[in-house]
């Protein structure tokens, strides 16, 4: 069950990623993020965090995601924390990921995005 709740989890962080960085689907992050979230933080967020990856264009697609899915009470609520670095023609921009599955569905906790430029 753990194996399985990694790579489900590995694989919901890389849909994020390909939902908001490479389609810039907002409806997908609007149904994505956690309630907790949703009263700490506006869904006007959500728009700006899209907006600054869609003038960003499209990144490479070949990405490395790192990350770890962790556990409470070694099977129940997994949790974890991911990041990919995506390569953009004039910059790279480092997307972090917190995920759960408090009740079945996975779900964003937390998000952000830093840009830097790449090493010349």
């Amino acid at each position: 069950m753990r194996k399985d709740a990694k790579a489900e989890g590995e694989r919901f962080a890389r849909q994020v990623i390909e939902r908001c960085a490479f389609q810039h689907d907002v409806k997908f992050l609007h149904a994505s993020v956690a309630s907790d979230r949703r009263l700490a933080v506006p869904p006007a967020m959500d728009d700006q965090f899209i907006y600054f990856l869609t003038k960003l264009g499209v990144p490479d697609r070949n990405y490395n995601l790192t990350g770890e899915l962790n556990f409470d009470h070694y099977f129940g609520s997994p949790h974890g924390t991911y990041q990919a670095i995506l390569t953009y023609p004039d910059q790279h921009a480092t997307v972090s990921l917190t995920i759960s599955r408090p009740s079945g569905i996975w779900l964003v906790t937390d998000f952000g995005v830093t840009y830097e430029r790449p090493p010349q």
